[in-house]
């Protein structure tokens, strides 16, 4: 409690994590940071969190990443390169 008396009014605004998420280069803007926390994109110790104002002690300070993107043209991209791969299988057999 001491620690949260202590604090300024900036010292306070950079606790947010909105703020912490353009810190750790994990968005460009507070406006990008803003839309990735709100749109569920944000973990905070493997936990999503949707609160830009989310206060952010110093022992959660390390532990903010990003949702893992899944990578569906890769995918796509694999299952075209597997069905070329058998297609031409089977001509070489002929």
């Amino acid at each position: 409690v001491s620690d949260v008396l202590g604090l300024t009014t900036e010292n306070w605004l950079d606790r947010r994590l909105q703020t912490f998420v353009v810190k750790k280069n994990l968005a460009t803007s507070p406006r990008e940071a803003r839309q990735l926390v709100v749109h569920k994109k944000v973990f905070v110790d493997g936990a999503i969190v949707n609160a830009p104002s989310f206060f952010v002690s110093t022992d959660l300070e390390n532990k903010i990443s990003l949702k893992p993107k899944k990578d569906k043209i890769k995918t796509v991209k694999e299952e075209v390169v597997e069905s070329n791969v058998e297609e031409e299988t089977v001509e070489v057999k002929e």
